[in-house]
């Protein structure tokens, strides 16, 4: 009888997770732009998102090893720029239900781009900029009123400019970050994977509880 209870309410267990997962409200953005510069004690970032229903502009700090104030490197060295992204503070609005709300707080996030090359580079000081394909990881949020919702971001370029000093009184050449600029590019989209794994996680939480269950009835 009790293994029949379990049966009756792995459905309705399986619909409180999609539920949930429909309960999250999805902006996508027509505009996503995040710039930054040299870091060298934090809030050195500043962003902007619009789209149907959110309009969020604030300030924070990219954090990299690679983006740090004196870190260099040599013509012919290779960097896959990495990004972590602190959203320190927000201004702008969201609307949830229709209801609007304003200075929402954004989550922690990333940036991820595609590997570069440095050139050789010429005799003068001179400047280097790249782009290369990027993507924005999924932002998390919440509103003033506690609700929760994610930001789908689309996909863009990053583009990255450096300052070159050639080799001078015994050091060698080298290129140091100067600024960066992340643009997106369309309208991204709801990602199903998400939601496909937020039930599978459900689903796998039941089978142990339903193992547990089944040991202490064995005893």
């Amino acid at each position: 009888m009790k293994r029949f209870r379990w049966v009756l309410a792995l459905p309705f267990l399986v619909f409180l997770q999609f539920a949930y997962a429909d309960s999250i409200t999805t902006f996508n953005l027509s505009e996503l732009t995040y710039g930054f510069v040299a870091n060298q004690a934090g809030d050195n970032a500043g962003y902007i998102f619009s789209g149907p229903g959110i309009y969020v502009t604030g300030g924070g700090s990219a954090s990299c090893i690679w983006c740090l104030v004196g870190a260099s490197f040599s013509p012919g060295s290779t960097l896959a720029p990495n990004i972590f992204v602190d959203f320190e503070s927000s201004q702008g609005y969201v609307r949830i239900g229709g209801q609007t709300y304003y200075e929402p707080t954004l989550f922690v996030s990333s940036i991820t781009a595609h590997s570069f090359v440095f050139p050789a580079g010429g005799r003068n000081p001179s400047f280097f900029t790249v782009t290369v394909p990027a993507s924005f990881r999924l932002v998390q949020g919440e509103a003033s009123n506690g609700a929760f919702f994610d930001v789908n971001m689309p996909r863009g370029d990053l583009l990255l400019r450096f300052d070159y000093f050639p080799a001078a009184n015994g050091n060698p050449a080298s290129y140091y970050f100067v600024q960066g600029h992340y643009k997106g590019q369309g309208v991204a989209t709801i990602p199903e994977p998400s939601t496909i794994g937020l039930v599978a996680t459900g689903l796998a939480g039941m089978v142990e509880l339903i193992r547990r269950k089944r040991g202490q009835q064995t005893v």
